[in-house]
């Protein structure tokens, strides 16, 4: 059968309010508990902020490589694009040579057919002259 002591709890004789030895080191044993956890919750969360900004960093390196890569490209691209113009006027004013050189030939040409007119004779064709002229004696084979 229960009694009243069972219920009720009587201080120890003596007892002034200090706490016991067990109670003493089952308090500390308890701020040390709070303060490991405490510990690695500040530990965790400096990891978690330490991969965070690994990982920000490294994205942040591969986007910069990426805008030098892609400028890259834009350039040499465009010194493609320089060289092709370059190469297609270089044709073009070699072209326009071209004519201007042929038709200075025409034009030449057309002078001394103006100066000197070839007829046709019966005996083949024979620069235009006076009947006085001798043809030119050509050897037979």
């Amino acid at each position: 059968m229960l009694g009243v002591a069972d219920f009720y709890f009587v201080r120890p004789p003596g007892h002034r309010g200090e706490e016991t030895p067990e109670a003493q080191v089952l308090a500390e044993a308890q701020t040390a508990c709070s303060r490991a956890a405490a510990a690695a919750a500040a530990a965790a969360v400096t990891e978690a902020l330490a991969a965070g900004l690994a990982q920000q960093q490294q994205l942040l390196q591969q986007q910069d490589k990426r805008q030098r890569v892609q400028q890259q490209q834009q350039k040499q691209q465009k010194q493609q694009e320089q060289q092709q113009q370059q190469d297609q006027q270089h044709h073009d004013r070699a072209l326009v040579g071209k004519q201007q050189e042929q038709q200075q030939q025409e034009e030449k040409q057309q002078k001394q057919l103006q100066q000197h007119p070839v007829t046709h004779l019966a005996g083949g064709l024979r620069h235009g002259g006076s009947s006085t002229d001798k043809a030119p004696y050509v050897k037979a084979k």
